[in-house]
């Protein structure tokens, strides 16, 4: 991992590099051309400028990286990594019974789909593969919130192809979702 890190440094710093270059280039022209601009001579490429480049160049490598990293070891769960975005924001909500949070996401072989434990960071044993985003539907209808907001996210999700909801269940439901493999 660190090689291919070093890597995506190295070439982000190239893109980046030139990228400054091209811009340095871009400002030189334009001020030559249009000397008939007020205040032409103060527009320049400054120390700022630069450092928020790399800044910025080094954040877009980092992110890259990590992204591709965790792509290439866990391609099946991929889909996890947007659905514990979404965890994060509902952390803090109230819960109820037993809250699992269901992934989905619309593969060639159908609707796969994957639940997390309240925890956003524990996968229950249970993967389902619907073919139709209707079955989906019908198990946040059933078991989730019937609030405005998580309906048009399911229906958000189901029209990007990817998504997650809240379903809240009760122990026995718990447990076999939990034991069934």
């Amino acid at each position: 991992m660190r090689e291919r890190l070093l890597e995506s440094l190295l070439l982000s710093a190239a893109g980046g590099a030139l990228g400054l270059l091209l811009a340095f280039a871009a400002l030189q022209w334009l001020t030559r051309i249009r000397q008939d601009m007020s205040r032409v001579e103060s527009i320049h490429i400054d120390g700022v400028v630069a450092a928020f480049s790399v800044g910025i160049i080094v954040l877009c490598a980092l992110f890259f990286r990590i992204h591709r990293c965790f792509q290439q070891q866990y391609p099946q769960n991929i889909h996890l990594l947007f659905a514990y975005t979404w965890c994060m924001v509902m952390r803090s909500e109230r819960r109820t019974n037993h809250r699992v949070l269901m992934s989905f996401m619309d593969r060639p072989g159908g609707w796969h789909v994957a639940f997390l434990e309240a925890d956003c960071q524990t996968s229950l044993p249970v993967k389902l593969t619907f073919q139709s985003a209707e079955k989906i539907r019908i198990m946040q209808q059933r078991f989730g919130s019937s609030l405005l907001e998580d309906r048009q996210a399911l229906d958000h999700g189901l029209s990007i192809g990817r998504g997650s909801v809240w379903l809240n269940l009760n122990a026995e439901q718990y447990e076999r979702l939990k034991q069934q493999r």
